[in-house]
């Protein structure tokens, strides 16, 4: 979806040159012709703190990643043969990237989200508040920090670098905040009765509910402390260079708009009979 909106934006500023590429990493490259190149991997693969979604790759990550932090060794081999391999693979692109003779961009984003994200990470809560199975909504951990960029906010920013020549790399995502805000913003969204239910990571994980994102989850949350900030980036740098961060409220209401419309199973999240039949065992103690 990312890319979609930079060639939509692109299009209406006429930027267009024959001599640049936007680069999308996982050894796809969609063509663009715009004036600068721009490499754009999904997540940080910084060494202190892998991808999320990878969880058993991640190491400790104790602050906020800036872009000068370490990053991991490039893969050596030309087509990653496992998950295991996914920040080096990352960190090749990267490279790849920077030994051409050209002034290049690298973007590192955060979670993206707003309207078109399939994962359903930045959807699931505002769609679930909407569309409650019982009294309240099971949550994880209410103070568990967060961060994400709306897709309009990156695609806008990487195509006006572009125009005007901005070179560098940059961690770019939303400002930090709490699941607890988003589980607010979500009611507000909806005008829903629920309530949360906020349970401990152990009792998620003693019931199999997977971190982050995927079948059976609560996304957006990662147990264990040392994960705590794994959303969080420091982005002072993309902010100066003009990166505008829009209101949390409204990409979340464009993510709940893209889940009111799509149709299909969802990626991400508690099914309504896995929330039922979750909330029946808390209620037994089971």
């Amino acid at each position: 979806q990312l890319w979609s909106y930079c060639l939509a934006r692109g299009v209406h500023r006429h930027i267009f040159r024959h001599d640049a590429i936007f680069h999308e990493t996982d050894h796809t490259i969609l063509c663009i012709l715009v004036k600068f190149s721009r490499h754009v991997p999904d997540f940080p693969i910084y060494s202190n703190g892998t991808k999320p979604g990878t969880l058993q790759y991640m190491r400790i990550r104790e602050v906020f990643s800036s872009e000068s932090d370490s990053v991991v060794a490039p893969l050596e081999i030309d087509y990653m043969e496992n998950m295991g391999q996914y920040p080096a693979a990352k960190s090749a692109c990267e490279t790849i990237y920077r030994s051409t003779n050209r002034s290049v961009m690298v973007v590192r984003p955060g979670l993206i989200a707003g309207y078109g994200d399939e994962t359903g990470r930045s959807g699931y809560y505002p769609w679930r508040f909407a569309h409650p199975t019982g009294e309240n909504v099971i949550v994880p951990d209410l103070a568990f920090p967060v961060a994400m960029i709306d897709v309009k906010d990156l695609a806008g920013w990487i195509v006006e670098s572009a125009e005007v020549g901005t070179f560098g790399t940059f961690n770019a995502t939303g400002f930090a905040t709490s699941l607890s805000d988003v589980f607010k913003i979500s009611r507000e969204l909806t005008a829903s009765e629920a309530t949360e239910r906020p349970c401990s990571d152990e009792l998620l994980l003693a019931n199999d509910v997977t971190p982050w994102m995927g079948p059976k989850s609560l996304p957006l949350w990662v147990p264990g402390e040392q994960f705590r900030n794994i959303a969080l980036l420091d982005c002072a740098a993309a902010y100066e260079a003009g990166l505008r961060i829009r209101p949390l409220k409204e990409t979340l209401a464009d993510a709940l708009r893209f889940e009111e419309e799509h149709q299909g199973e969802r990626l991400t999240g508690l099914s309504d009979e896995e929330e039922v039949v979750l909330r029946q065992r808390l209620e037994d103690g089971i």
